[in-house]
């Protein structure tokens, strides 16, 4: 021999003691091996395992990084729609079940203007099941025996379309706080006051937004609480909460590519909630053939009945069509006339291609006036740029009023991406313009810019905002500011004007400090400079985690006006196995919940029977989120869950404290709803081992023989898993359930190898799962020569 060994373009030697050769098998030492790659090799002999560590990246660490970027951004495209394969757990519905309660009462002292006045209140919320349906109730009041204010709603959501038989809705909706959807260029059509009703029915899924090219965020706002609508980082809207106990953002316009809203909720006891829904416009357009429906009535409290139906089909890769109706009844106009019933059209076209989505709508009136509307979407060199252009012609509606200067066109410009200078960090901005003609020429000019910084740890925001109507002029700004030192947060907000003249407006300044036991003390100063000047002084503290919410509220203003406030919060669900309360300083009753119990299934039956065993300290994960561990009653309480989509509940096989144990099943996957709590099932398996030598018999001699694929079957002769043995023959194969098996060496390799099958061997696993042992297979060459010569 010559000892040598070509690496690449280069040949060496080595020292022939490092190297040898054993049978069929070569044999290099580790050093020599860390010379010829670019590894270091660690051999562990207490734990028979060994380390390998590149010294430059490998092909395999490539692929693995691709497969994890990949991974990542299929969630971030469409992460609803993912499904690792666990089975699917319906939640049966109830006629009536517990359902859970989020309860308030609050206590005010105000006193101004020489009068002291003293308040109670009361706010609770229930959210359950109810003839068959999911409900909530809303009940606020005051505590001087007034008659409470009452919402509800009824509905069902299902992810598959599977309600109201041929219908296959996704969504069906029924109840006070229901409310018909507004239509684009006519309107909210909904009363959302006191005695209106509505019921919505829909076949649009919840992952999509609801219009092709703009999305309605709405849900339900307890009194005392706010919400913030954040798009793409920047905030475009706020809403407190009113009698009807519901918030509506109408028709946000979406841009191409990201569309990501954040909705971040506040409670009266300084509780934050944050929802978070993300659309990619050119990956939502509607797929051939599929026909999507939204319908919606209302009845407002004077009986009057409005209708409206919208409606969008895939005609191809690159086409979809749009149409729908609006009924609107009679209603009284200034001389005191009724109007006729009104009856309003649309249709429409939807183009993608490439990186361009065009739409084209056409709208009519119920005086034949039409209204047509166009634009495009697109993105170039990291800038989102959306146009919109509105002509009516006659058109009349709430929003377009025929008059003697009624709009002629309306032209729409958004432009939105990030600035990179290479001093400064990232800035995401955004710049809308729009201009308006009217029938006696006037001009509207107005125009909106935004921009923001996030620099070590301080996040920067400004907004300007500039109108022209004829020859006047109006622009002003808002500069927003906050930054964290630990558990200390500033905020800052300046409020300005440039014209018609250079003033500030407004001052905020608030901090606030974290605490254990979830308390946070919260300070303010505002400062109104415009006329009449004043200056407010704020000090809340407030308790947002543990079993129950507090707030002490107090605030001063310089005219002389003071106030106190007391509120007290808790949230109650009851667990269903061991009937157990669970309260909680945050809301329960927009989230699910549910209880998850891991026993030893001894049977294999699916069930925990009296004889088998709870465990104690197994980890429960939640849609990817925070582990649970299970207690002395194998029990894990998840709450908090998402709703109106699935969820994957999983279990943790490494937190089993038993090698042999294996779970039924990874995971469930389900859909969470208010106030029911899921009650999931995990049974653990006792499992045995499979093990055996393979020989390869040669002439009188027999000797062990490596890299033997062995598979094994069920009764069916389906493969279960198979393996690969090691060089010295002997294999193993774990983590077998009870049950009757074939085991059998893989007949492909066989015939590749061309050796003779060794036959089948039948075993079975106990319940106890006792293993198998000595399970041997004698491999011989066929006539003629075997690939192993």
């Amino acid at each position: 021999t010559q000892n040598r060994i070509r690496l690449g373009e280069q040949t060496q030697t080595f020292d022939p003691t490092l190297v040898q050769r054993k049978d069929d098998d070569i044999y290099v030492a580790s050093q020599l091996l860390a010379r010829w790659l670019p590894v270091d090799l660690e051999v562990n002999l207490s734990s028979l395992t060994l380390q390998v560590k590149p010294r430059e990246r490998l092909p395999l660490q490539e692929r693995f990084e691709r497969e994890r970027r990949g991974k990542k951004l299929g969630e971030r495209l469409n992460d609803d729609n993912l499904d690792p394969g666990y089975p699917h757990t319906r939640i049966p519905y109830r006629l009536l079940g517990f359902p859970t309660i989020n309860q308030t009462l609050g206590f005010g002292l105000n006193s101004a203007t020489g009068r002291t006045q003293t308040s109670s209140n009361y706010t609770t919320y229930l959210a359950g099941d109810l003839l068959g349906m999911e409900s909530t109730l809303f009940l606020s009041g005051n505590l001087k025996n007034q008659a409470p204010h009452i919402n509800f709603t009824l509905g069902r959501y299902d992810p598959d379309g599977n309600l109201l038989g041929p219908l296959h809705a996704n969504s069906v909706m029924l109840g006070s706080s229901v409310s018909v959807p507004s239509i684009p260029n006519v309107g909210t059509l909904a009363n959302r006051g006191k005695g209106a009703y509505g019921l919505t029915v829909s076949n649009r899924p919840v992952t999509l937004p609801t219009h092709f090219d703009r999305h309605t965020l709405q849900g339900d706002l307890p009194p005392g609480w706010d919400v913030e609508l954040y798009f793409n980082g920047a905030l475009v809207g706020f809403q407190a909460a009113g009698e009807s106990g519901r918030y509506h953002f109408d028709d946000q316009p979406l841009s191409y590519n990201l569309n990501e809203f954040r909705l971040v909720f506040h409670g009266p006891l300084g509780q934050q909630r944050v929802e978070k829904q993300s659309f990619f416009l050119d990956q939502s357009s509607t797929v051939p053939g599929t026909f999507y429906y939204q319908l919606g009535q209302n009845w407002d409290n004077k009986g009057q009945v409005r209708s409206t139906a919208q409606f969008e089909w895939g005609l191809n890769k690159y086409l979809a069509s749009t149409g729908g109706l609006v009924y609107l009844p009679t209603s009284l106009t200034d001389s005191g006339e009724n109007t006729d019933p009104q009856l309003y059209l649309s249709a429409g076209l939807r183009a993608s291609w490439h990186s361009v989505i065009m739409n084209s709508d056409l709208f009519q009136s119920p005086n034949g006036g039409l209204l047509s509307e166009s634009g495009f979407k697109t993105r170039f060199s990291g800038i989102a740029l959306n146009y919109n252009h509105t002509q009516p012609r006659n058109f009349n509606s709430p929003l377009f009023p025929v008059n003697a200067d009624s709009l002629r066109i309306r032209d729409k410009l958004r432009l939105e991406g990030t600035i990179t200078t290479g001093v400064l960090p990232r800035l995401p901005a955004s710049v809308e313009i729009q201009r308006e003609q009217f029938a006696l020429g006037r001009t509207n000019l107005a125009a909106i810019t935004r921009v923001s910084a996030y620099v070590d740890q301080t996040s920067i925001s400004n907004q300007l905002s500039w109108n022209q109507t004829g020859d006047r002029a109006s622009s002003s700004g808002d500069l927003q500011l906050s930054r964290r030192f630990g558990v200390i947060g500033i905020n800052g907000d300046l409020s300005y004007q440039l014209k018609p003249e250079a003033e500030l407006s407004a001052i905020t300044l608030s901090g606030n400090k974290r605490f254990n036991e979830g308390l946070q003390l919260d300070l303010g100063l505002g400062y109104s400079i415009q006329q009449p000047q004043s200056i407010q002084i704020t000090a809340n503290l407030n308790k947002s985690l543990g079993n129950y919410g507090f707030r002490l509220s107090s605030s001063y203003a310089d005219s002389g006006a003071f106030s106190l406030g007391l509120q007290l919060f808790s949230a109650l669900s009851k667990e269903p196995r061991q009937a157990k309360w669970h309260f909680d300083a945050q809301s329960k009753s927009d989230t699910g919940e549910a209880s998850a119990q891991v026993f030893l299934d001894k049977n294999n039956n699916g069930v925990m029977d009296a004889d088998d065993e709870p465990i104690q300290k197994v980890g429960i994960t939640a849609g990817g989120g925070q582990t649970v561990l299970t207690d002395s009653k194998g029990i894990a309480w998840l709450d908090h869950l998402p709703i109106k989509q699935y969820v994957d509940i999983s279990i943790q096989p490494q937190t089993l404290e038993d090698s042999s144990w294996t779970p039924q099943h990874k995971g469930l996957r389900l859909v969470p709803r208010p106030g029911r709590v899921a009650k999931l099932d995990f049974p653990i398996l006792l499992t045995g081992e499979i093990d055996g030598t393979v020989y390869l018999a040669n002439n009188d001699s027999k000797r062990g023989v490596g890299n033997v694929v062995i598979e094994l079957l069920d009764m069916e002769r389906k493969i279960v898993s198979s393996i690969t043995n090691d060089s010295d023959g002997f294999y193993i194969i774990p983590a077998v359930v009870q049950g009757h098996y074939f085991v059998r060496v893989s007949p492909k390799q066989l015939k590749q190898l061309n050796l003779a099958d060794p036959g089948v061997h039948e075993i079975t696993i106990l319940p106890d799962g006792t293993g198998v042992s000595g399970i041997d297979f004698i491999l011989k060459k066929r006539k003629g020569l075997s690939v192993l010569d």
